[in-house]
């Protein structure tokens, strides 16, 4: 969500997703979505205007850091490596994760990490 929203109200493709815990790398949100209706998120996103189902899940690795001026991490502090915590250009964001919790859990999480998007760019400016 993060990066969608930063892109979007960046006009760029700046921005990247990466998981700390990703159990099937290479899947699109979508072939997630099928195989596991539980999750909200491609509905609760594209009423927001932004389609992420063709979004690609990459799990995050040491060697990608060189590759970014900042790292944004919203994953539980526990699925969180010592190698991205105490990187310089790590910042970490608590928002909980909505998982298959509920609709209502992934709008409250969607509109948290919409606003901290926005921060986050006015602050970068």
């Amino acid at each position: 969500m993060a990066a969608a929203f930063y892109n979007k109200f960046t006009g760029t493709h700046d921005a990247d997703s990466a998981g700390t815990k990703v159990d099937v790398p290479g899947e699109t949100l979508l072939e997630r979505f099928n195989r596991n209706e539980q999750t909200y998120t491609l509905g609760i996103m594209e009423h927001d205007g932004i389609d992420i189902s063709n979004s690609k899940r990459t799990q995050l690795t040491q060697d990608m850091l060189d590759h970014y001026d900042t790292i944004i991490n919203m994953s539980e502090l526990e699925n969180t490596p010592d190698w991205l915590s105490t990187n310089p250009k790590y910042i970490y964001w608590e928002v909980t994760d909505p998982g298959a919790r509920s609709r209502e859990a992934t709008i409250i999480a969607k509109d948290i990490i919409k606003e901290k998007v926005k921060e986050f760019i006015s602050e970068s400016k």
